[in-house]
């Protein structure tokens, strides 16, 4: 059985065409969920993002919401496990036809990253990489209408397309808030981008992590913000 330990709980990810990667790691432990209630997670996947958001707020109520059937039956199963006392929902759904009344003040996603035409063999695979499945316009607009005026929304971009995900934002009255843009090994460029956006002009912040020193070994940086996750030690 494919199972991904974290400290405080584990997550099955057999049945899930994208597993537990540095990008969900980054990207979960630099979410800010102080005073939020109320978090929707796009393209939950294992439910991964959810499930380490819950772990630094325990009175978020979470929506997870996931394309691919397996996959949300599969996130279900980690919520179950888990010891937390958050209130979870997995919903098997397309996020473009999910209609709801509810409003949230904390959105979280790791997309569809790969803008080409060029598909996939496995298509769940595909589909969970490829933006085709979540045009990032369509995407933007119906994320503004849920996000509460106090709310925020969190994603994980490649870093080549930062300025086209926060043009697509301001169009939808989304201000840039918080940036971090990830290097995958030291001396090397940018490969994704942390950006957080809300209702509210605030100043953004602009920051830069490394992942892997010139020796392959994880940083500093990296270690000090992910320990409150990794079941094991890494450095």
């Amino acid at each position: 059985m494919s199972i991904f330990k974290f400290k405080f709980f584990e997550i099955k990810q057999i049945d899930v065409p994208m597993k537990v990667g540095t990008d969900t790691m980054v990207l979960g432990s630099i979410i800010d969920t102080s005073g939020k209630f109320f978090a929707l997670d796009i393209g939950a996947g294992s439910g991964v993002l959810s499930l380490m958001c819950a772990q630094k707020n325990i009175n978020l109520k979470i929506d997870a919401i996931e394309l691919d059937k397996k996959a949300s039956k599969e996130c279900r199963y980690n919520f179950d496990k888990s010891n937390f006392p958050n209130e979870f929902n997995s919903i098997h759904k397309n996020f473009l036809s999910f209609n709801t009344d509810k409003k949230y003040d904390l959105i979280i996603s790791n997309p569809p990253f790969f803008e080409s035409n060029m598909g996939n063999h496995d298509e769940r695979k595909s589909n969970a990489r490829h933006q085709k499945s979540l045009p990032k316009n369509i995407f933007i607009e119906k994320i503004a209408s849920l996000l509460l005026n106090q709310g925020h929304f969190w994603i994980i971009v490649p870093y080549q397309y930062v300025q086209e995900w926060i043009n697509e934002a301001t169009k939808n009255n989304l201000n840039l808030n918080h940036q971090t843009n990830i290097r995958g090994k030291e001396g090397r460029g940018f490969i994704r981008s942390i950006l957080s956006f809300s209702k509210k002009d605030n100043t953004s912040i602009i920051r830069e992590l490394t992942i892997r020193d010139r020796f392959n070994n994880y940083t500093k940086e990296y270690i000090y913000l992910t320990k409150q996750f990794y079941f094991k030690n890494l450095g």
